[in-house]
């Protein structure tokens, strides 16, 4: 056994616990160490369990969302092809569609397509309806609702006045149609009111002057300008 002194320590126990004592503490500070780095892991770990936790919510309240966009639509749908059904349906209401319609199949019946104002390339009618005017008014000033359509004439007096309105009065599209048929003992005059320009096809004699229909006549009326119309016809003059 060597001999402990003040200034010699040698080796023996004393030396042992020394280094039991670095080791000791050596481990001690790599304990330390790991535990830092495992509490770090497992607040990271928690960090990314609340974001799962998040994401999940905020992903089921959107499906559900959307979810409810889906049934609304598909409800949209099934009412519309309850409405339009084998059977047929119907819509109150205004409908707008912004898009192409395709109408595939057959369609009965009158269809009418019309916008806030009349256009003269607005979808019409394959024929010429009627505005059937029987008996008629000694005087009778176009209106929008005889764009396309022909004037069966049958006067309450053996005289009647056609009035064509300026453009003011009444806003013809340009482009405007209207035929007026005048049946048998009677004649008619086209007038023109104050502004508007009055043409006879084929005669450059007078503009702005009213033109006579006589028994059976048939004329049609267009409209080229602003205020300027045409028009022409079997028994005009």
């Amino acid at each position: 056994m060597a001999k402990i002194t003040a200034n010699n320590i040698q080796s023996g126990s004393i030396t042992l616990n020394v280094l039991n004592t670095s080791v000791v503490n050596s481990i001690s500070s790599s304990n330390s160490t790991s535990i830092a780095a495992f509490d770090q892991a497992n607040t990271v770990a928690t960090d990314l369990a609340n974001f799962s936790s998040l994401y999940a919510g905020i992903e089921a309240t959107q499906n559900t969302r959307i979810g409810n966009v889906e049934t609304q639509t598909q409800a949209a749908f099934d009412q519309a092809n309850t409405k339009f059904s084998s059977s047929g349906g119907s819509i109150s209401g205004s409908v707008t569609i912004t898009a192409n319609l395709s109408v595939l199949g057959t369609t009965t019946g009158n269809v009418q397509i019309a916008s806030s104002s009349s256009l003269a390339n607005s979808i019409g009618y394959l024929g010429m309806p009627q505005s059937n005017l029987n008996p008629m008014s000694v005087s009778y000033t176009l209106a929008l609702s005889d764009i396309g359509e022909h004037l069966y004439m049958v006067p309450a007096d053996s005289n009647m006045t056609v009035n064509i309105p300026s453009n003011a009065s009444v806003p013809f599209p340009i482009g405007t149609a209207i035929v007026t048929i005048l049946d048998a003992g009677f004649k008619s005059n086209v007038v023109p009111q104050t502004g508007v320009t009055l043409r006879l096809a084929g005669n450059t004699a007078g503009s702005n002057v009213s033109r006579t229909l006589s028994e059976y006549s048939m004329a049609s009326l267009i409209k080229v300008g602003t205020d300027i119309w045409y028009i022409s016809g079997a028994g005009v003059t």
